[in-house]
């Protein structure tokens, strides 16, 4: 899909798990970023920042999700956990190393 179209898909899969930080369009710029925040961790109580940059490809979009959470004594691994669970709910077939 088009950069326009993948950061369409990013802003709703987001929503559908948190909310939206910025919500211009980033039309068919390279680099440009969808960024939100979602909870992830135990029973999804610690707030994670999901940053997906979107960049054109000869595919048509290639997308970097990150997730970053502040931890404390113990390790939930929020960040990833919600990075991931962005992923697949974008692209299940590619994220998900148990789909084939």
């Amino acid at each position: 899909m088009s950069p326009r179209q993948a950061a369409g898909r990013a802003r709703q899969v987001i929503g559908q798990y948190g909310r939206v930080l910025n919500s211009e369009d980033p039309g068919d710029a390279s680099g440009a970023q969808v960024i939100g925040i979602m909870g992830s961790g135990a029973a999804n109580l610690n707030p994670a920042v999901v940053t997906m940059t979107i960049e054109a490809s000869e595919w048509g979009s290639r997308l970097v999700i990150r997730g970053a959470a502040k931890e404390g004594l113990i390790k939930q691994r929020a960040g990833a956990k919600a990075a991931t669970r962005v992923a697949v709910a974008i692209a299940p077939e590619v994220a998900d190393p148990q789909a084939g």
